[in-house]
């Protein structure tokens, strides 16, 4: 399957990102353990829907597929502004564990470029996003990674980013809807259509598709 050479090609990129972010969150679950290695792996399957339903792993759509796989550079969104520090109406705060300090969003990008635990490539931002060419798949897998953490642990009394508390299938799909921002509203049936086809996390069997679609 195609779908399996792309990955491969994106997957690295992913897994580094996303243990940077467990580290610098401080991420753990709802009894304060780090989270378990069935849920880590759920949350790169999730990540690697995204990707596909997105762009294809980088191979297709109209919006810079090859540089932004994940999409989550595009300059006309939220998400983009409040990490180039642009005008918005608010903007996210990222709550961490452990001790560690909280920040708003705007404020995350300067931290991680002076830290040499960072990966390579996801510093300076660029204000136009994936239409500059300094802007590659590093950095679309590493920012698109912290929004959909952002996403999947926001609560009724705000967001706690360090705390997954449920890494459920169907929560993760909740979070990948969330990352899309409403602006696919056949978001939820693409990545279920491509969770049938993908098969990358053990959670994810015909009793969840079943409950998917009753949750509609």
């Amino acid at each position: 399957m195609a779908e399996k050479d792309d990955w491969q090609k994106q997957e690295k990129r992913v897994d580094t990102a996303l243990d940077y972010w467990i580290d610098f969150l401080g991420l753990v679950d709802g009894k304060k353990n780090p989270i378990a290695a069935s849920c880590k792996k759920c949350l790169l399957c999730i990540i690697r829907l995204i990707s596909w339903v997105e762009s294809q792993h980088g191979t297709a759509g109209a919006n810079q597929p090859a540089r932004d796989p994940m999409q989550s550079g595009n300059p006309g969104d939220i998400w983009w502004k409040e990490l180039t520090g642009q005008p918005t109406d608010s903007v996210d705060r990222i709550v961490t564990g452990a001790g560690k300090k909280n920040y708003d969003a705007p404020d995350v990008p300067g931290v991680v470029a002076k830290d040499p635990k960072a990966p390579k490539n996801v510093t300076p931002l660029p204000k136009d996003g994936h239409k500059d060419k300094s802007f590659g798949p590093e950095m679309s897998y590493f920012w698109g990674i912290l929004l959909l953490l952002q996403r999947l642990n926001q609560t009724p009394d705000g967001s706690k980013t360090y705390l997954l508390a449920d890494c459920s299938w169907k929560h993760l799909v909740d979070a990948a809807v969330a990352y899309n921002g409403g602006g696919d509203a056949e978001y939820r049936n693409k990545i279920n259509k491509a969770a049938k086809a993908i098969k990358c996390c053990d959670e994810i069997d015909e009793k969840d598709e079943k409950k998917e679609e009753k949750g509609k």
